[in-house]
């Protein structure tokens, strides 16, 4: 996976927080950083929730990745984290995912714009408490926080809907579905 991509490339920091057991397995503990000091695994209890995931994110993760400032940060979301995913045991609500967000973008102060999202997992496709509806709240959490901070983060991606306008009709889509 993309830690196996990154082992050896210093110039990039890789963190994963999972599920213990699950992908991409391996560790009961926090492993080794690397031959380059530049990876961190993170597992988490099986049936950790909110309070576990965001405080290894706040504690460990984010002093990790951003203790030498990133040029980009590309977030590689495993939604299968979610309480609705029937493949894994964690606890986490789509919420969760947003602020999670929002924890590097005003906690850390790390700038919108430079923040890529990538999906990597996620099997709950319910519109209210799956995939679809965790990846709404972390798309929102980064356009309201670009927003706030002067930052352009609607660039467009060539088919005419930039990254807001896809989110939003992600929104229309999800609402209509509801009613």
């Amino acid at each position: 996976g993309v830690a196996d991509l990154l082992r050896e490339e210093p110039r990039a920091l890789y963190c994963s927080l999972h599920e213990f057991g699950g992908f991409p397995g391996g560790g009961e503990e926090e492993q080794q950083r690397g031959p380059r000091g530049n990876l961190l695994r993170l597992p988490l209890p099986r049936g950790s929730g909110r309070e576990a995931f965001l405080s290894a994110l706040r504690d460990k993760a984010l002093p990790f990745l951003l203790a030498r400032p990133p040029d980009v940060l590309l977030v590689c979301a495993g939604y299968d984290g979610l309480l609705a995913d029937p493949l894994a045991t964690m606890e986490l609500s789509p919420a969760d995912y947003g602020e999670a967000v929002r924890a590097v973008l005003d906690e850390h102060g790390f700038p919108a714009e430079r923040v890529a999202i990538g999906l990597e997992g996620g099997y709950a496709l319910d519109l209210e408490e799956g995939m679809p509806a965790a990846l709404v709240e972390t798309c929102g959490a980064l356009i309201a926080r670009g927003r706030r901070g002067g930052g352009e983060t609607d660039t467009g991606s060539g088919t005419g809907l930039g990254l807001g306008d896809s989110v939003r009709e992600c929104e229309r889509t999800r609402d209509s579905a509801a009613s």
